[in-house]
């Protein structure tokens, strides 16, 4: 299996913006004031050990950051600017702390394709107080499989993915398309096509296909077209990202990936077609 664990690599970021209600977006340090009514999160993470491709990919191209907070009160979200220290000031009360890290669709696209996260479980805010919050950045792990390609034969395809987190997923079967994994090939399947199986968790998933190589053509071409993300609410149900976060977020989805993009190479799989290795060819000549 091409089994990939994309490091996020974030240096503490300041700069917050996009406000909602309940969330004041500061930028500074401790020294900021605490606005009446308020408690303060002071927020620090850092990227896990595992750099399987590089930190300095992984900060080259991560550009989408933002701020989840789920509370009794409510669910708030914040979009993460660059800076050199971050304070936000938020209602008190308890909350599961999530950053979530991507990649851009295109610099001003509105879509974000996750790399990487972290959660902080029941982060109590009191009232006139500050809250320091230290988070561990996880890559996700995504992997595109295939088995060989024969002319006319069947063709099998599987992908897995992991968030590392078991606060934050993708959505698996939701009657959208944009709700569920699916794939797309112009060889097999002149398009799109529903997954045959989709298994596991939104944390933790798997999706198979299965198509028909042609009878004759050099390879075979397929992409994953992921899905919108879920987050695991206070009563542990798995809920749509929208109507809670500024950024579209979803898993990594070649249809909509310009050719250039980062994730382009971990999102599709290519196969050489030929004949089955107990074929026999046979030339004919004229003496």
């Amino acid at each position: 299996m091409r089994l990939y664990s994309i490091v996020v690599v974030l240096a503490l970021i300041a700069g917050w913006g996009c406000s909602v209600p309940g969330v004041d977006s500061t930028k500074g340090t401790q020294e900021v004031p605490i606005p009446p009514g308020k408690g303060q999160l002071i927020l620090k993470w850092k990227a896990d050990d595992r750099n399987l491709l590089g930190s300095s990919w992984a900060s080259s191209v991560a550009d989408a950051y933002e701020l989840v907070l789920i509370g009794t009160a409510g669910n708030r979200s914040v979009v993460l600017d660059s800076g050199s220290g971050q304070v936000v000031s938020v209602d008190p009360g308890t909350y599961r702390t999530t950053v979530l890290g991507g990649i851009k669709r295109s610099s001003g696209s509105n879509t974000a394709y996750l790399v990487g996260s972290s959660t902080v479980d029941s982060v109590v805010v009191t009232l006139g107080q500050r809250t320091e919050v230290n988070l561990v950045m996880k890559s996700i792990d995504l992997g595109l499989t295939a088995g060989p390609a024969y002319w006319g034969s069947p063709f099998t395809v599987n992908t897995a993915g992991k968030t590392r987190n078991p606060f934050v997923g993708m959505q698996l079967a939701g009657a959208s398309t944009t709700t569920r994994p699916r794939f797309k090939s112009v060889e097999l399947w002149n398009g799109y096509h529903e997954a045959a199986s989709v298994t596991g968790t939104p944390d933790d998933w798997a999706a198979t296909a299965t198509g028909s190589v042609p009878a004759s053509g050099t390879g075979v071409t397929v992409g994953l077209v992921g899905a919108a993300l879920c987050l695991k609410g206070l009563d542990s149900l798995w809920v749509p990202t929208t109507g809670i976060t500024s950024f579209s977020w979803s898993w990594s989805n070649r249809a909509d990936l310009a050719d250039t993009h980062p994730l382009v190479p971990y999102s599709e799989i290519v196969s050489v077609c030929g004949p089955p290795p107990t074929g026999v060819e046979v030339g004919l000549s004229w003496e």
